[in-house]
């Protein structure tokens, strides 16, 4: 499975028609919606089915979301900026996304 590489540009698709209905979002994923992150970590080849409200609730080193301290995984200062858009506006949201992440091409697709 790919990591992310600060070097190396990688693709991912965000499909809006799947993002939760509701501004503030709950989890990873919900009634077969996924957030921002669950659409991301999905795509690196994790399961985030189930009620997981952060990235280091599956208990796996997921970098750029998670990462081990002291035999915990906690979750890093990105993944909770991008839970943090949850907030914005629309556009705005998908502006910060692709800031959040600039060696990540982001797609934006409604279905």
């Amino acid at each position: 499975m790919p990591q992310p590489n600060k070097y190396v540009k990688i693709e991912f698709k965000i499909i809006r028609s799947l993002l939760p209905p509701k501004t503030r979002h709950t989890y990873l994923y919900l009634d077969g919606k996924l957030d921002y992150l669950g659409q991301l970590i999905t795509q690196l080849g994790y399961n985030v089915e189930g009620k997981h409200r952060f990235p280091s609730d599956l208990k796996k080193i997921i970098p750029p979301f998670t990462y081990p301290c002291r035999g915990a995984i906690l979750n890093t200062h990105t993944t909770l900026s991008i839970l943090s858009l949850d907030n914005l506006p629309l556009p705005e949201r998908e502006r910060q996304l692709s800031l959040l992440l600039p060696n990540w091409n982001i797609t934006y697709v409604q279905s």
